[in-house]
């Protein structure tokens, strides 16, 4: 009996289980939370140490010109030959709009000459005349530059050739500083600060899964911190604010997280999807890389657009002046409310920060939630995220400043929240009242026979148009004669992505190759009318089969989400993200049919390479076309079949 009350008394004295495990978390969440406030305390320093001006070394190896000859040194100090032509790159002043460059020049061209005359250009602002004297001079101009690039600025002089020497030689260039104006330098740290702990959290999540990248990132820290601290202006030189990198990394994460996943969960069979989602994202990015090459936008020019727009309603001018297809606002009145909520938000790249970061959420959140709806688990969708977040369409977006996605997901929580009424109603007035084609939604609630949802988004509605014409002091009947106006504008041409574009395009370029010709192809209008009856058409007939109370109502959605995409006579790349929830509403509904799903990949695929390869986006609408047809069909034997039972129970 001793012996056994000993044994009881040393199994109390013993840690139980749970308590040895709340002592490991609770360590590991001090090391943790310590860790993170280190980092936080050295990341301000260095943001705080964030130069508000940078000297260019003029004979480095990396100086950052282009159009100069190697640099020289007469015993008194380095300087470069510039080659007539010369532009200077300013890495490190990223998200600068103003700017002031102090330079060293001299002209020594000819004896007699007592200047030449120079000429400096950037991408923006109006070019600069100015004499360069033959002594050496230190000159201040200002230069304004696109927050979004990398400034520069371009010296253009005569060229002239010295005895003896067979280069063209322009003039001398000495040292080179340039001082931020705008913006302030303290939202200049500020962003820094974000841009820093975007690239420590996103590298961190990599480090998580690849330890090889963690050991090597331990090693390298410490040097960069120093280098940061010691010479902030050679840091942010090699490390320059550049929002791309965390967009880069957090699609590396996603890569890396989603094959970790793929290795855990997915049967091997499956193995396909891997290689596929990386030729997915390459075929993406090289896209999104093409945009901005060949068309060269500027970063939110659309947003831009809408803000012009609102500032002009609230001048009393009215958001209707432009009548230029590409910078015209074309949405209701309503729609400046959602323009307004951001317009408050300064600077402009705070504001610019939170529009896409907002875009993204949007975007990831309907992912999420999606699946659910149909009782299907993020194990069996994981790579949803990496189809929607590195869709080309959806990177051009947010590159332009599109307002397709808050639309998007105004007709997401109509879907998602057809059960409640007032939440499911407020989302479809948001897309109606942001990009009006939505508003065929009405068709599809009512075939549903939804009344309540019906009249309520009428009466959402009716307010929202009140209150945009009592604010903005515009009258819903301008924008219906824009609509009007609209629906007679043609855009032909390799850019835009409408079906009759696309069909005038490629007879056009079947005419000039002596192929084929279809001479009745080139009756634009006539063709959208056909285009117009056939997807009615088509809308019309689903929408029937829905009311008729025998049939699903996914069908439906898709054709009308799918029509109302394809239909416009006006259409841009960044439309297909609207492609995006009917393709996954189909996939659930058809219970990941093996069928449907290597379709509807497939399709995605031909988005993402088709814009400047292959048919420049004919194949898109093919495939969005044939998929109106093919889930027509499955609702009709749907409806079919379900006719047939109720003939067999009675």
């Amino acid at each position: 009996m001793p012996r056994m009350r000993q044994q009881l008394v040393k199994k109390a004295a013993l840690p139980r289980h749970s308590d040895y495990w709340r002592f490991r978390f609770s360590r590991r969440s001090t090391v943790i939370s310590a860790v993170t406030v280190a980092l936080f305390v050295i990341l301000s320093l260095i943001a705080a140490a964030t130069p508000a001006s940078i000297v260019y070394p003029i004979e480095s190896a990396h100086f950052g010109g282009d159009g100069f000859w190697p640099p020289e040194h007469n015993g008194e100090r380095i300087y470069r030959w510039t080659k007539g032509q010369a532009q200077v790159h300013l890495p490190g002043l990223e998200g600068t709009s103003l700017l002031r460059v102090a330079v060293q020049l001299s002209a020594p061209q000819q004896p007699e000459q007592a200047s030449v005359a120079a000429l400096v250009t950037t991408n923006t602002g109006l070019p600069l005349h100015f004499d360069i004297a033959s002594e050496w001079r230190t000159y201040h101009f200002l230069i304004r530059a696109q927050p979004s690039n990398v400034p520069a600025f371009t010296i253009i002089t005569d060229t002239w050739r010295s005895p003896g020497d067979r280069r063209d030689l322009g003039i001398l260039l000495g040292q080179l500083r340039a001082i931020r104006l705008l913006p302030p330098h303290d939202r200049i740290i500020v962003e820094r600060w974000l841009f820093l702990a975007s690239l420590a959290a996103l590298i961190t999540l990599i480090s998580w899964r690849i330890r090889q990248i963690g050991f090597i990132v331990a090693a390298l820290a410490p040097i960069l911190v120093l280098l940061a601290l010691w010479a902030p202006d050679r840091f942010i030189r090699l490390l320059p604010t550049n929002w791309c990198i965390p967009a880069i990394l957090m699609l590396i994460a996603l890569i890396i997280e989603s094959i970790h996943r793929y290795q855990r969960n997915t049967p091997p069979k499956n193995y396909v999807l891997a290689p596929f989602l990386f030729a997915y994202l390459t075929a993406g990015l090289f896209t999104q890389l093409n945009f901005l090459s060949i068309i060269n936008p500027v970063f939110l020019q659309d947003f831009n657009h809408y803000e012009r727009a609102l500032q002009e309603a609230l001048s009393g001018k009215g958001p209707y002046n432009d009548f230029i297809i590409g910078s015209a606002y074309l949405y209701p009145p309503p729609a400046l409310f959602v323009v307004e909520v951001f317009h408050i938000i300064d600077p402009f790249l705070l504001r610019a920060s939170v529009y896409s970061a907002l875009n993204v959420l949007l975007m990831t959140v309907m992912i999420y939630k999606l699946p659910h709806m149909y009782g299907y688990q993020i194990d069996q969708t994981w790579y949803w995220y990496i189809l929607c977040l590195g869709f080309a369409p959806f990177l051009e977006l947010l590159q332009v400043g599109q307002i397709n996605m808050i639309t998007l997901f105004g007709i997401f929580v109509f879907f998602y929240f057809t059960s409640s009424p007032f939440i499911g109603s407020l989302g479809l007035s948001l897309a109606v009242i942001t990009k009006f084609s939505p508003a065929m939604f009405l068709v599809y609630l009512f075939a549903r026979k939804r009344w309540k949802n019906f009249i309520i988004t009428i009466f959402v509605l009716t307010l929202l148009v009140a209150a945009g014409q009592f604010r903005y002091k515009t009258s819903i009947l301008e924008y219906f004669s824009i609509i009007q106006w609209l629906t007679d504008q043609f855009v032909i041409n390799s850019n835009s992505q409408s079906l009759v574009s696309r069909i005038f395009m490629m007879n056009h370029q079947l005419q000039s190759k002596g192929i084929l010709f279809m001479g009745f192809l080139t009756d634009y209008r006539a063709i959208q009318r056909i285009i117009n009856f056939y997807i009615a058409i088509i809308i019309i007939l689903t929408n029937l089969v829905l009311f008729s109370g025998k049939s699903s109502k996914e069908p439906a959605f898709i054709i009308t989400g799918l029509g109302t995409t394809l239909l416009p006579n006006i259409m841009w790349y960044h439309h297909y993200v609207f492609l995006l929830l009917p393709i996954f509403v189909w996939v659930c509904w058809k219970k990941f049919d093996n069928d449907v799903v290597k379709w509807c990949l497939t399709g995605l695929f031909i988005i993402q390479i088709d814009r400047f390869h292959l048919t420049n986006g004919l194949l898109v609408h093919v495939f969005g076309h044939v998929s109106m047809i093919w889930v027509l069909h499955q609702q009709i034997t749907e409806f079919i079949a379900a006719k047939s039972k109720i003939r067999v129970a009675r």
